[in-house]
């Protein structure tokens, strides 16, 4: 998959946030793509760096490495990864400087947040022998040091996108996606290492190579798109793309900024008042409002950017944690 430009295309962008201008210029020639596909590259990236969370490729394999303190094992290291919402965390190995990681046993995560990526370790049932004077990692780094920089490194995958359990089937012409081995109303438990998530209305899914908004989720086996199906597909494997509609939103207010700039600049962008037109003399006249703030794009972009700002507000609350220091 191509990550959320399979979503955010130019002309999406175009029929939800602009609909109403020509996007041409003075002499009536259409925008260069290129002014639209690199504001959407720009947006994409911007909202990447500000929540932490994979859009670009819709799901990707990281690895970070965490420091540790002395004080961590009494909160069992909590810790938190770079690049979230996580899906499911592949490994986990103790390293010391160069020296070859240790992999400790899966088992011991649990994944408590995969929103934010939070995790814990938690020794259970599995060993795993450690190179520590006093044993078990929660008992801390004894007299070695109070800091260690790097001592657990863990791979992971993270993204929107996840395989849908199960084989989904469609009939051309109509909107009704039907399941085998799916299920689609149920979420894993918090702990495991591998999240599952919801399937919810207004995200989307991948099916036979179409990609279509849900708009209801009826059962654990089946779901109502919001456009029909434009080839039949039988027992074939599908894709949640669960973007949230409020990063989409996000994603294309600030993509919409410098083509609605642009268009702005021009002529037709701060608000017709009046036009009049003279045959004989040739001569045509347009009447613009008299604040560009007021009507036209003028106004539509200030308003996009206050959306913009509440937007990036509410994301925070949902897909970043707080950062908190103590001194």
């Amino acid at each position: 998959m191509g990550g959320i430009r399979d979503i955010v295309t130019v002309d999406w962008v175009k029929k939800a946030y602009g609909f109403g201008f020509p996007y041409t210029d003075d002499d009536g020639f259409a925008f260069p793509d290129a002014l639209w596909e690199i504001t959407i590259e720009s947006a994409i990236d911007t909202m990447e760096a500000e929540f932490g969370v994979e859009l670009a490729n819709g799901v990707g394999v990281f690895t970070d490495r965490h420091d540790v303190t002395d004080r961590d094992g009494g909160m069992y290291f909590l810790k938190r990864l770079n690049r979230h919402p996580v899906q499911e965390i592949l490994s986990l190995e103790w390293q010391w400087a160069d020296w070859p990681g240790t992999p400790l046993p899966i088992s011991w995560i649990q994944l408590r947040e995969w929103r934010i990526g939070q995790f814990q370790i938690l020794p259970g049932q599995e060993s795993a022998a450690l190179p520590l004077q006093v044993g078990l990692p929660y008992q801390g780094l004894g007299g070695w040091s109070s800091y260690t920089p790097g001592l657990y490194t863990t791979r992971y995958r993270a993204g929107f996108e996840e395989p849908i359990p199960g084989t989904l089937s469609a009939t051309v012409g109509t909107n009704v996606v039907t399941g085998v081995g799916t299920s689609f109303l149920e979420e894993s438990p918090e702990g495991e290492v591998v999240h599952r998530s919801i399937i919810r209305a207004g995200r989307h899914i991948e099916i036979g190579g179409e990609i279509h908004q849900i708009r209801r989720v009826n059962s654990d086996t089946s779901l109502t798109t919001v456009a029909v199906m434009a080839g039949t597909h039988a027992g074939v494997a599908g894709q949640y793309l669960g973007y949230p509609p409020a990063m989409l939103d996000a994603v294309g207010l600030a993509a919409y900024m410098l083509p609605g700039d642009t268009q702005g600049d021009l002529i037709v962008g701060a608000g017709i008042a009046n036009t009049s037109c003279s045959f004989d003399g040739l001569s045509t006249s347009i009447g613009t409002t008299s604040s560009a703030t007021n009507a036209g794009l003028g106004a539509k972009l200030i308003n996009y950017s206050k959306r913009l700002k509440a937007r990036v507000a509410l994301l925070h609350r949902h897909w970043t944690a707080p950062e908190i220091q103590i001194l």
